[in-house]
């Protein structure tokens, strides 16, 4: 009996050390940051899947229209038919958003250097839409320019509007560019006229080497 007694204690204790240790352990061991939870497999998702990941890599050449091949397939110029008005774009000294440019894809860029952006400017932007101006100045030295392009819209209230920028890193510590927008399908109805837009929103931020994710905020 007392043999028994003994061992019931022996294991009793036994699972009081077990215990204190996974308590231990839970507190020092380092908790996941969002970052963590962030599909590895590209540094885009969500829209975006087919670009590539080498041009927007960290330390890859960032000619992120000539990579991106973005200027090619250009829409065509065309002024809406009497009935549709176009919403005015969005220039302020750190944004650009609006539903007329010539990129008629999806796609996801990030700009490092004037000459990328004064030839995304220069032929797909300012020739769409005068009201965005001549080419923004930008100081690559400090900062640099998010762009995210909803391609083809068959509905003129269509919009894309990045709502959040934010730098992370993970317990790695690999950085991130972590990029949330949401994509807005204004005035979808039967009774809506259909005139293609190609919706828009290019953001000045300051200049973060981190791999960029692009998220589709709720």
């Amino acid at each position: 009996m007392r043999f028994f007694l003994r061992r019931k204690a022996a294991l009793l204790i036994l699972l009081g050390a077990i215990a204190i240790l996974a308590t231990f352990l839970a507190k020092v061991s380092p908790r996941p940051t969002v970052i963590d939870q962030i599909p590895k497999q590209g540094p885009v998702s969500g829209m975006f899947p087919g670009t590539s990941s080498t041009s927007l890599s960290a330390g890859a050449s960032h000619r992120a229209i000539m990579d991106q091949t973005l200027l090619e397939g250009l829409a065509p110029l065309m002024n809406p038919p009497p009935g549709v008005k176009l919403p005015a774009p969005v220039v302020t000294a750190h944004d650009w958003q609006g539903s007329q440019c010539g990129v008629s894809r999806q796609s996801f860029v990030i700009f490092r250097d004037s000459d990328s952006w004064k030839e995304l400017w220069d032929h797909a932007m300012a020739p769409y839409e005068s009201r965005l101006g001549p080419s923004p100045e930008v100081d690559f030295s400090k900062d640099m320019v998010i762009g995210v392009f909803g391609g083809e819209r068959s509905f003129p209230g269509a919009r894309i509007e990045i709502v959040s920028v934010a730098n992370r890193s993970n317990a790695q510590g690999e950085k991130y560019v972590v990029v949330r927008y949401r994509d807005i399908e204004g005035g979808r109805s039967h009774l809506a006229a259909h005139f293609a837009v190609h919706p828009f929103h290019l953001k000045k931020v300051p200049a973060f080497p981190g791999r960029p994710v692009l998220l589709k905020a709720p």
